[in-house]
């Protein structure tokens, strides 16, 4: 496509050894950051990395993504968008896990036009 989008990721917690088992299965909304990705980029993300799908933040945007065959058969099973812990596919929905938090970004759509 011709448009950035946003792309919103969060670090692994799976590993990480200051936390309890509990908070492993949740993303630290301490370490949650927004990227712009422009126009014809790929990017790769590290396993266990938090993230949700690229969204266009102005023009519409173009997503192209590869996952692995684990992946694919969880989310082609569900009904429709829901959690999930299904082998390789582990997803939560944070508005109900963090009822008490709302995350907020700036309006991106004039640097994402600069892109464009």
């Amino acid at each position: 496509g011709k448009a950035p989008c946003l792309l919103i990721l969060g670090e692994p917690t799976h590993d990480r050894e200051d936390l309890n088992e509990d908070e492993r299965r949740l993303p630290d909304i301490s370490k949650i950051r927004g990227y712009i990705v422009p126009a014809g980029y790929g990017i790769i993300i590290k396993k266990g990395t938090w993230h949700d799908f690229p969204v266009s933040v102005g023009p519409e945007a173009t997503v192209f993504v590869i996952n692995t065959k684990e992946v694919v058969e969880a989310l082609a099973s569900m009904k429709e968008p829901s959690p999930m812990d299904f082998g390789d596919c582990y997803k939560v929905r944070t508005a109900d896990v963090f009822k008490h938090i709302r995350l907020k970004f700036p309006d991106l759509r004039p640097i994402a036009n600069s892109f464009c």
